[in-house]
């Protein structure tokens, strides 16, 4: 058996930091990382939505045809 000897994940206490750069770098980071991760997000269900338009106006433009031809066949 593998044991482990660290403690694994604990809290980490959020303390003020009195320094201005380092807040700013610290902020700068998290902002940048999560607008990354909110453009995958919007990207990947776009892609998503963008397809099920365009199959939803195929199947429309594929029962007018068939309407059509029906008519047409009367």
């Amino acid at each position: 058996m593998d044991k482990r000897t660290g403690k694994g994940r604990q809290k980490i206490e959020i303390k003020f930091s009195e320094s201005k750069e380092a807040r700013l770098v610290t902020f700068s980071k998290r902002k940048k990382d999560d607008s990354q991760r909110d453009h995958v997000d919007v990207g990947k269900s776009n892609v998503f939505g963008a397809f099920e338009d365009h199959r939803k106006e195929a199947q429309v433009l594929d029962e007018k045809e068939k309407d059509q031809i029906l008519s047409q066949a009367r």
